[in-house]
């Protein structure tokens, strides 16, 4: 695997998720700070469809490579 390859893995598998769920913490906390009872329906919506398309990529990587012989 070559060092590019790599480092693009390693960003999809650990840094879009830690992204994500800081998105999900600064919504959270805006929820707190605001009146607004809709502030966290608007803030976190968009992650967590992210966290779940995260998933099932990730997931799928984790099938097709396990079907796969070693070479």
């Amino acid at each position: 695997m070559s060092r590019s390859s790599r480092l693009w893995q390693t960003a999809w598998l650990l840094l879009a998720p830690l992204v994500a769920y800081g998105f999900l913490a600064l919504a959270g906390i805006e929820q707190l700070q605001t009146d607004d009872p809709t502030a966290l329906d608007k803030g976190a919506a968009g992650w967590f469809i992210m966290l779940f398309i995260l998933g099932i990529r990730n997931s799928w990587d984790l099938l097709v490579e396990g079907a796969q012989p070693k070479p």
